[in-house]
């Protein structure tokens, strides 16, 4: 006898084993035997209440014979168990090559599935079925073995639902790219488009509402002045991208001799993903098993309906999407100064090999480098957090500060690093004024995208007032690449008199953000007329509309 399913090889011998104890129980009681009873009864009350007296005996016993005789065949035929079933009899012919594995005959013990270890001692025994319900289960089968047959092998859309599920990246050398990749392109990319707001219906009408959520967006890519922005690279090599004198300028000329000029290269963001020999759409492509890449293009012809419009690059997509969709992996973490805990370099352990980034939101408190009572009297000096320094194959990074050095240098937060704020070595000892690097370091990130604007976390935002710029927080942001007090940051700026005062004299506003779900304060310094303050090149999105002047809060 054939089943239907790997699962029914076992679930047809669990399922009347669970019936053989059933009925056990009924004859063992007498119950199975109760029909019969209430069916003399009935005969023989029956005649007598319906005042048929004088032939009441015959009556009673030829309808007792028929009823009798009846329940009798179907207790025996349909509810009592006969015939032996047992993993020899059964058999499951799968008709089609699937992803999980190709056509073939199984039997129970052999499905190299899990079943087979769980059902392990349910195949040892064996199972009696009625003779009636073994012939609807002989019969069933093979009508849905002759249907198979005449229909064909539909996709195997279930099995390549799994397969795309289960398929992720591994390579931790490649998930490092994917995430310089988000760093250094899609994340600036996608604040200068919330910033512009240019007019992509057409591509999302082709591509969907969602495409700009996905590193792959076509939006990002189409567009002119996003993914082939050319301030849009990584600060630091890429490993497998050679070097181009053309392109990154920002290397020596001849090469330190620990440089290897064959994977120090800076692509533009367009030619990192897309390049046919060394791009990240090539190298996350490669993730995907051929056998689920191959059944996702052939699919297409199965849907008469998509014909057009299912493009090769829509199914690559979208397995791409679910390839990154559960890489990444979201840490609550405590922070803590190695100086503290290690004090020797020594007996420190190995940097941790990757990347570890605080999410977008999530206020991380940077642990204190002074004493518990110097805190309690500088909580509002204390640096903000700082992400840390990726790793690289680009240039070298300056030496880590001696064990114990009140301020050790920070990795930039938020923004572009400030070159005008950190003196080169063998540069001269003149005074920086902080308020016109912090102002050049603001422009900077403004145009090049870095400095996202009207954005849920942004530093920055556009009201109808002029430019609201988030205080302390871009000054700690400025301060942690600048090693300098962000509080003296914020007074050389101020000395510029860029900024507009509260009725009261005060120099922070107050703003209200008002959400769907909730409102929450913002506090700054407000630009009232930031084209002029940040000079001509520079545009500013209008005015964000849940951002509102909080009425009596002025400071």
């Amino acid at each position: 006898m054939t089943v239907e399913s790997f699962f029914e090889l076992y679930a047809a011998i669990f399922g009347w084993q669970q019936y053989n104890q059933l009925w056990d129980i009924l004859t063992g009681t007498g119950l199975a035997y109760l029909p019969f009873l209430i069916i003399l009864l009935l005969n023989i009350i029956g005649p007598i209440t319906s005042q048929e007296t004088r032939d009441a005996a015959t009556t009673s016993v030829k309808r007792m014979e028929v009823d009798l005789f009846i329940a009798f065949t179907v207790v025996v035929l349909a509810a009592a168990p006969a015939i032996d079933l047992n993993a020899s009899v059964l058999t499951y012919k799968k008709p089609c090559d699937t992803i999980s594995g190709p056509a073939g005959t199984f039997a129970p013990g052999s499905t190299r599935t899990t079943f087979d270890a769980v059902f392990s001692e349910v195949i040892a025994t064996s199972a009696q079925v009625p003779v009636w319900w073994w012939g609807i289960m002989a019969i069933s089968s093979g009508i849905n073995r002759e249907a198979i047959a005449h229909i064909g092998c539909p996709p195997d859309l279930s099995g390549f639902q799994m397969e795309i599920a289960r398929t992720r990246i591994q390579d931790p050398q490649l998930l490092n790219e994917v995430n310089k990749f988000v760093r250094y392109c899609y994340r600036p990319a996608r604040a200068r488009f919330e910033r512009e707001q240019p007019d992509v219906a057409a591509i999302l009408t082709e591509q969907g509402p969602e495409d700009l959520e996905w590193i792959g967006s076509h939006a990002l890519l189409d567009t002119t002045g996003y993914y082939d922005n050319p301030h849009f690279r990584p600060r630091e090599g890429i490993r497998g991208w050679p070097l181009d004198r053309t392109r990154d300028t920002e290397y020596p000329d001849p090469l330190p001799p620990d440089l290897d000029p064959a994977h120090i290269g800076r692509p533009v963001c367009n030619d990192w993903r897309t390049n046919p020999e060394r791009g990240l759409r090539g190298k996350l492509l490669g993730v995907i098993e051929p056998g689920v890449l191959g059944t996702g293009l052939s699919l297409r012809s199965e849907f008469v309906i998509f014909e057009g419009s299912l493009t090769e690059e829509k199914v690559e997509d979208a397995l791409l999407k679910s390839t990154l969709g559960g890489w990444q992996q979201d840490l609550t973490l405590l922070r803590f100064p190695a100086a503290r805990l290690w004090p020797d370099p020594a007996v420190r352990p190995d940097t941790c090999h990757g990347t570890i980034e605080p999410l977008a939101g999530t206020e991380v408190a940077a642990a204190p480098e002074t004493p518990p009572a110097a805190f309690q009297n500088s909580m509002d000096q204390r640096p903000s957090r700082a992400a840390p320094a990726p790793l690289s194959v680009g240039p070298p990074e300056p030496p880590e500060p001696a064990v114990g050095s009140p301020d050790p240098p920070a990795a930039v937060g938020r923004g572009p690093l400030p070159p005008a704020a950190v003196p080169e070595a063998g540069a001269s000892a003149e005074p920086i004024d902080l308020g016109q690097a912090f102002l050049a370091w603001l422009k900077q990130g403004i145009v090049s995208g870095d400095l996202a604007i009207n954005t849920v976390n942004a530093r920055v935002h556009r009201v109808r007032e002029g430019m609201l710029i988030v205080s302390p927080g871009i000054f700690r942001d400025y301060a942690n690449a600048a090693q300098a007090p962000w509080a003296n940051v914020q007074k050389r700026f101020q000395k510029l008199r860029l900024h507009r005062k509260t009725p009261e004299g005060f120099n922070i506003w107050t703003y209200t953000v008002v959400g769907e779900r909730r409102t929450r304060e913002l506090k700054g310094l407000l630009v009232e007329d930031p084209e002029k303050a940040l000079k001509p090149g520079v545009t500013l999105p209008p005015p964000n509309p849940h951002v509102v002047l909080a009425d009596g809060k002025k400071g």
